[in-house]
C-alpha cells in the first residue's frame, strides 16, 4: 500500500489503512447488498428529484395544486 492511501485513510501505519480500508469495503458490499447506493448525493440533487417528483403528481392530478407551491418551498428551506 502506498504511504498516500495510509494519509487519505488517516491512518498511522500500514496495518491500521489496511484494517480502515477493509471496513469501507464491507460496509459498500453490504450496502450493494440492501440495494443501496454506494455513491453520495447531496441534499440539493436529492431534492431537486423529489420536487419534481411531486410537481409531477400535482400536473397529473394525484396531489392537491397548493400542494406544488407549499411543499417546493419547505423542502428548498
Amino acid at each position: 500500500m502506498r504511504s498516500d492511501h495510509k494519509c487519505y485513510l488517516n491512518a498511522d501505519d500500514r496495518w491500521e489503512a489496511e484494517q480502515r480500508a477493509d471496513a469501507i469495503w464491507y460496509e459498500a458490499t453490504y450496502r450493494a447488498k440492501q440495494g443501496h447506493t454506494a455513491i453520495a448525493h447531496t441534499f440539493d440533487s436529492v431534492a431537486a428529484v423529489y420536487i419534481a417528483q411531486i410537481l409531477g403528481e400535482v400536473k397529473w392530478g394525484e396531489r392537491r395544486p397548493n400542494r406544488g407551491e407549499s411543499e417546493p418551498d419547505v423542502i428548498r428551506c
